[in-house]
């Protein structure tokens, strides 16, 4: 298999997203195969994830517990529970402020059975 190097990958991503977090420690160990490539694809998630996490608290919006975790619940001003999932027309403006009761849901399916529905269209 094909591995671009730890230098390709390091000089292929922003290094102000990275944060404190030194990626190429990661890729510069020796895995292999597949499990190496989700291995460091999870870490990269987690880093961005956490990178962006004090840009959503300067917005008002908290970053989700789990960075696979990216569909916001959100309590509108009637107290309708709407879920938006990435790429909706009203995520990217939809802010998570658990203290009004709004929350991170990993999946549609559980956010339905917690009681919120999708918006309408």
């Amino acid at each position: 298999m094909n591995r671009p190097s730890a230098s390709a990958l390091k000089s292929s991503t922003s290094v102000g997203l990275i944060g404190s977090l030194d990626i190429s420690t990661v890729l510069l160990t020796e895995l292999t195969g597949d499990i190496g490539m989700r291995l460091a694809s999870i870490v990269f998630a987690a880093t961005l994830a956490m990178a962006a996490a004090p840009t959503l608290a300067a917005q008002g919006d908290t970053a989700p517990p789990n960075p696979q975790c990216m569909i916001k619940g959100n309590v509108n001003d009637h107290g309708d529970r709407i879920y938006h999932v990435p790429g909706d027309t009203w995520y990217a403006r939809t802010k998570v402020d658990t203290s009004k009761g709004e929350r991170w849901f990993c999946s549609e399916r559980e956010a339905q059975a917690a009681g919120w529905r999708p918006p309408k269209k």
